[in-house]
């Protein structure tokens, strides 16, 4: 990446985000300039592209490392809906996650590693939303979980 399109492309994002970081919402300090973060990281399976990048505090990018706080998928924006339901949109996304890794790598220690999760998450969520064993038999939506939409 050159300096110029780099620049570019930091110019391009604070005009979009109106010099605000999408992690904290506080406003980017002229003495800490933003670092281009991957809202969807490229190590699950984000884009190198202008859609997929934010502008973030070097101690937000830092704090979000992988994770994926701001998703597309789910046409979630942070501060569109209140904690609550927030919580129970991320945690069906996570439980689809799971199901999907698990589907995928057919052991849960194998699918803890791909997600880069404790295995107690899986074990402690399969648990409380009485999942069976088997991935392919989980129905998840939030009617049948209990979860806040």
């Amino acid at each position: 990446m050159t300096i110029q399109w780099r620049q570019a492309i930091v110019d391009n994002l604070l005009k979009k985000q109106r010099n605000i970081c999408k992690i904290c919402n506080n406003p980017f300090a002229d003495f800490a300039p933003p670092e281009i973060d991957h809202i969807i990281p490229l190590s699950k399976g984000g884009k190198d592209k202008l859609e997929n990048y934010q502008l973030l505090h070097a101690i937000c990018n830092k704090k979000k490392y992988n994770k994926v706080f701001y998703t597309n998928n789910l046409g979630l924006k942070f501060s569109e809906i209140d904690s609550f339901t927030l919580k129970g949109r991320l945690l069906l996304y996570e439980l689809s996650e799971i199901k999907n890794a698990l589907i995928e790598m057919r052991t849960q220690s194998l699918a803890c590693q791909k997600l880069s999760i404790p295995r107690r998450r899986i074990t402690y969520l399969m648990y409380k939303y009485k999942l069976p064993k088997n991935p392919n038999e989980w129905i998840i939506n939030s009617s049948n979980m209990d979860i806040p939409k």
